[in-house]
């Protein structure tokens, strides 16, 4: 029974960690865009691509695939 508790805390332990790294992940990539965006005036029509910018170099900085 305590195995199975202390195994339950490790998972629990795991996936806020893991959930703690995709909000700062997102919050990178969202500061990220948003300086892209500021940098060409606001101008619309390409939040989209800054977005997808900032995702791929924020990806490539803490080391994750992408699908390029």
């Amino acid at each position: 029974m305590a195995g199975n508790m202390t195994h339950e805390m490790s998972r629990l332990a795991l996936f806020h960690d893991f959930a703690l790294h995709l909000k700062g992940r997102r919050q990178m990539i969202a500061e990220s865009a948003y300086f892209k965006a500021e940098q060409r005036g606001f101008a619309p029509g390409r939040a989209l691509d800054d977005w997808l910018q900032a995702e791929r170099e924020i990806d490539e900085v803490l080391g994750h695939p992408t699908g390029n």
